[in-house]
């Protein structure tokens, strides 16, 4: 995934894909890092 290739292009669909993929992903993540660190405090 490090690897750069000419082929992919940053404009190209398929990257913007990804790219939003990813911050649904991270998005989630920390909603779900948020909820377990309330129950922790809240006890």
């Amino acid at each position: 995934m490090a690897r750069r290739t000419p082929e992919v292009k940053p404009a190209s669909p398929a990257a913007a894909i990804v790219l939003v993929l990813l911050f649904i992903v991270c998005f989630i993540i920390a909603l779900w890092v948020l909820m377990a660190l309330t129950r922790i405090v809240l006890g």
